[in-house]
């Protein structure tokens, strides 16, 4: 085992800080440390190289943000001048299924039955079903029919098209940072807001209860003033 005494940290550091995500550069390094414990238990080396080497910095997670009601009603008025109606209504459909716009983008005729659509989520796999209002309902059925949302292109396509559309309404609402996904959570966020569990939102979004505690569930402001409310009742209610 003279090899495993031999390794150097100059030499780790270099291994570690082969491309990768800095997530991955950081595991490489978590892993040498505790193989190289072992190896000092086993009295193969004296020290530990792995620990004098610096760990890469990994940023925190940015979780999406849900769309405040002002937010979303400058949102819609921006999308709502457009003579093509289609990224209008995805807007409406995302915002009230949860769905990811690849499975929306993907929207068959014979997906949409019993007044919502039914799908197995490009993501997990799994088949949801999510209800709809009626009249987005129709009006959804009717995009389904006539070539769905891509209308011709290619789903890849008409993903990028409507990235760059609602980046445009995102600059003019003041939320220069969101993104489509900002839908999914701000749905979401409503649902847990009117006392949904994470199972039953995990249960919509086609996830586990677990992910939608974690992913899908920030504490907003209309959450704060609930609790508040809800605090204050207890309150009178002991005095």
């Amino acid at each position: 085992f003279a090899e495993v005494a031999q390794v150097t940290p100059e030499a780790i550091e270099t291994f570690v800080n082969e491309p990768g995500a800095p997530a991955t550069r950081a595991k490489r390094l978590t892993i040498l440390r505790q193989f190289f414990k072992y190896c000092q238990r086993q009295g193969w080396c004296k020290d530990n190289p792995a620990e004098r080497v610096e760990a890469p910095k990994i940023k925190p997670t940015r979780y999406p943000t849900p769309f405040s009601q002002e937010q979303l009603e400058h949102i819609f008025a921006d999308l709502e001048r457009d003579q093509d109606q289609r990224f209008a209504l995805l807007a409406k459909l995302l915002l009230a299924s949860g769905m990811r716009v690849g499975d929306a983008a993907a929207i068959q005729p014979e997906s949409l039955r019993d007044l919502g659509v039914r799908l197995r989520t490009e993501k997990t796999g799994g088949e949801i079903l999510l209800p709809l209002e009626a009249g987005l309902f129709d009006a959804v059925r009717a995009v389904a029919a006539s070539g769905g949302f891509p209308a011709g292109q290619s789903t890849p396509t008409f993903i990028r098209q409507a990235q760059r559309r609602f980046k445009r309404a995102f600059i003019a609402a003041g939320c220069r940072q969101a993104s489509l996904h900002w839908f999914r959570h701000t749905m979401a966020s409503k649902l847990r807001a009117k006392g949904a569990t994470p199972a039953e939102i995990g249960d919509v979004l086609g996830i586990s209860a677990r992910v939608a505690e974690k992913h899908y569930t920030k504490w907003t402001p209309e959450r704060a003033k609930r609790l508040a409310i809800l605090l204050a009742e207890s309150a009178q209610q002991e005095s």
